[in-house]
């Protein structure tokens, strides 16, 4: 077949310009690998990076320019971040480092909404009231932590999150033993399980994925960063981003939490009741998680992207970075 061919000759000689890649990268990927899907598919490795992809010849070109991005994460601040991302066009989906687990602070948001209208639907005496809209409204489009709360009593905390995502596939994302939503653990992989259920997955409604998605395009505009980077012109960008700061302390790598000053979710989050350290303290340096997710779409592209990242120095960085990652992603995806 003419897909396995490239991808063999790909994988086997990696970063060759056959592949579309430089040849004179100082420090290139050591691995690769390249393997049949079982389902028409062909899936390639290299670096960090992998890829699945059906025999077309814009899919091959697609992966192609993806892989040469990763000569580009590789060895650079982006390298710590994973991304997952699918081509609703193409089929291609990619994702780096998605065996990594990241906290998930406000992105949570979305699987939440999601869990909630999904319980509703399981339940023919359940109903979708106003109080319920206007609580995901609140929490997805300006990240409402009282909101978040309010939905997550109502799915059921924990429990009724895990009902949810094992419905979804999502196998890698697991809630915090101490039922603190914002650092529930997911990965770059889930959460672009989570947008194809709200892209065009089967289940929840048309009309569910429709007003949740509507949600996540309503989003207050000082929280528009990240996946948005790079979006392809005249874009509908449907997102959800989610912050937490995380205290280290000198001589610890972590250490025991009851010995520790109180922390506080980035995001605003009252869990676990953390109060804002102050800023002027100097015994503890913070480092950022920053996560980005989202559906993109316009006359040309259609594509879903999840970006992940922690260690950040700062908030700031942190969106950076994310955002850094996002335009390296698309521009290789769309050419």
């Amino acid at each position: 077949m003419r897909l396995q061919g490239w991808a063999t000759a790909c994988a086997a000689a990696v970063l060759l310009s056959s592949c579309g890649v430089p040849t004179d990268i100082a420090d290139p990927p050591t691995t690769s690998s390249v393997g049949d899907a079982g389902d028409g598919s062909t899936v390639v490795s290299i670096g960090a990076l992998s890829c699945r992809l059906p025999d077309s010849d814009q899919a091959r070109t697609q992966t192609e320019r993806l892989m040469a991005a990763e000569t580009q994460f590789s060895g650079s601040g982006t390298d710590k971040v994973a991304f997952a991302v699918h081509d609703y066009q193409t089929g291609v989906t990619c994702s780096r480092n998605d065996g990594t687990g990241y906290e998930a602070a406000s992105i949570i948001k979305v699987a939440t909404v999601a869990a909630l209208l999904w319980q509703i639907e399981q339940d023919p005496w359940l109903e979708f009231t106003t109080e319920q809209e206007e609580l995901a409204t609140a929490a997805i489009t300006i990240s409402d932590n009282d909101a978040q709360e309010m939905l997550w009593e109502l799915i059921g905390g924990s429990p009724g999150l895990e009902l949810f995502l094992a419905a979804a596939g999502m196998s890698h994302t697991t809630t915090d033993p101490d039922g603190a939503w914002g650092l529930t653990s997911t990965t770059a992989g889930d959460q672009l399980l989570l947008l194809d259920v709200l892209v065009d997955g089967e289940l929840l409604s048309a009309g569910h994925r429709a007003f949740l998605l509507g949600l996540m395009r309503d989003v207050d505009l000082e929280q528009v960063w990240g996946v948005s980077s790079g979006a392809p012109a005249g874009p509908s960008i449907a997102l959800k981003n989610g912050w937490l700061d995380d205290p280290v302390y000198p001589g610890t790598s972590g250490g025991d939490e009851a010995d520790w000053p109180q922390a506080q979710d980035g995001a605003g989050s009252p869990q676990r009741q953390y109060d804002r350290l102050d800023s002027d303290t100097d015994d503890f340096d913070a480092t950022w998680t920053n996560n980005s997710i989202g559906y993109i779409s316009s006359a040309t592209a259609a594509y879903s992207l999840a970006v992940l990242s922690d260690g950040n120095v700062s908030d700031e960085a942190g969106r950076q970075i994310v955002s850094q990652t996002s335009r390296l992603v698309v521009e290789a995806l769309l050419g």
